[in-house]
């Protein structure tokens, strides 16, 4: 047995006043805590949102966190959520942050990273309005370390198993893309139109699809003759989630039994798809205050706080009052098309900001004008991305599974009460 404080050094981030934040480039990385759950950042750090020269780094103090390191909320609710995340690169955090960087004489990197990850950070906060961590605590937690021979035996099972979630979140944030470049292509700069305007023929279609898009252009709104603006509100039944009384936490449940119940920080934790919530509702509580259900598939949009943040759900569920949801009636478009319209949409262009937060209402997101390109033009997009957007939900759904069995075998594993060849064979069924 060592202490944590014998194997890694912790350190607290820095202050970053908000007049050195906002750039999207810069040689280091200075992350929030908010970017410990930006798409792509499940498992290491490879996105911020605030970059800083090393010179200013410099002149503000701020203090660099290396390489290998794991990173952790050591302030307030986010420290909750027991996240960690690995550095891939020189970084800076800011002081909401805590940074573990290993004595690696002793301990692998990703080894100390797993070990936190199997330390409930709640047991050692303190605060109970506002928890925080105190790194002596930290420093003095008692832990089982193997030699480093045995450290890289169980990394070998776990690193196999975090790359292939990895991987999948890769290859859907490809997929997306490749969605949101033909949606653009097709209704953002009219590339069809445009090149049959000029005597040409699309490209990358077959002629039955490219038959679908006129060949000029409708001077009275600028775009293709037969297309038009609709409102949100026009085609699709736009509602609003409901939370029933706080204060009576009979209504809330974790029962899998009950109805999912979205917040905001579930759409800024899923994918596509949103496919699990951490709270839900029960039936009782659904009737009891009229909280309406969303159906499958239905694109949901968060528009109080965090305005934009977008997911489809991916079973029947209910949200909060932040959240708007848009279903299909016989008028609307495909919800593909709906999807890929908002994730393109300046959401600033209709986002207030208040003293308090930042928000839009729900009469602004009913009048949002949406292009409506004609139902059959509409229909063939949605052919085109439908293959992609089931193949990123099936992928979601085995990368949930992943994290299920890692999160299952990682305290046994790192006990060495787990056999490494069971945990193989349990993994290749999933992934086969």
């Amino acid at each position: 047995m060592v202490t944590l404080g014998e194997i890694a050094k912790f350190r607290a981030g820095s202050a970053f006043k908000k007049e050195y934040q906002g750039e999207r480039t810069g040689e280091l990385p200075f992350l929030k805590v908010s970017d410990l759950n930006l798409p792509g950042n499940e498992y290491f750090i490879r996105f911020a949102n605030n970059w800083v020269s090393r010179d200013l780094a410099r002149d503000i103090k701020a203090t660099h966190h290396p390489k290998g390191a794991t990173v952790f909320a050591k302030i307030g609710v986010a420290l909750t959520t027991n996240r960690r995340r690995l550095l891939i690169q020189e970084s800076l955090i800011d002081n909401n942050l805590m940074s573990a960087t290993p004595d690696e004489a002793l301990v692998r990197p990703r080894y100390l990273y797993f070990l936190l990850c199997t330390v409930d950070f709640n047991v050692v906060a303190k605060g109970s309005a506002l928890p925080y961590l105190n790194a002596g605590d930290l420093k003095s937690l008692r832990v089982v370390l193997p030699g480093l021979s045995t450290q890289d035996e169980v990394l070998e099972v776990l690193e196999a198993i975090e790359d292939r979630i990895d991987n999948i979140f890769l290859v859907n944030e490809a997929l997306e893309a490749i969605a949101q470049a033909l949606f653009k292509s097709w209704f953002v700069d009219f590339d069809p139109v445009r090149a049959k305007a000029e005597g040409r023929e699309p490209e990358g279609m077959d002629a039955t699809t490219a038959a679908l898009f006129p060949a000029e252009f409708d001077s009275d709104n600028a775009l293709p003759c037969g297309w038009a603006w609709v409102k949100l509100g026009d085609v699709f039944d736009v509602g609003i989630g409901k939370t029933p009384p706080r204060k009576e936490a009979q209504w809330f449940s974790q029962s899998v039994e009950d109805v999912p119940w979205v917040s905001i920080r579930d759409m800024g934790e899923a994918g596509v798809f949103l496919m699990n919530t951490a709270e839900k509702l029960t039936t009782e509580a659904v009737t009891r205050f009229n909280v309406r259900c969303v159906p499958a598939g239905t694109v949901m949009m968060s528009f109080k706080l965090t305005v934009g943040r977008l997911a489809i759900s991916d079973g029947v569920l209910t949200t909060n009052e932040a959240i708007a949801h848009f279903k299909s009636m016989p008028e609307s478009l495909p919800q593909s098309y709906l999807y890929c319209y908002l994730k393109s949409y300046d959401m600033d262009s209709i986002a207030s900001t208040s003293s308090i937060a930042t928000a839009t209402n729900s009469k602004a997101i009913r009048g949002l004008a949406i292009t409506h390109p004609g139902d059959p033009l509409a229909l063939a997009f949605n052919d085109a991305v439908a293959p992609l957007f089931e193949r990123i939900r099936m992928q979601q759904k085995q990368a949930n599974t992943l994290s299920e069995i890692r999160d299952t075998i990682l305290p046994r594993l790192i006990s060495g009460e787990l056999r490494l060849p069971d945990v193989e064979r349990e993994v290749e069924a999933v992934t086969a």
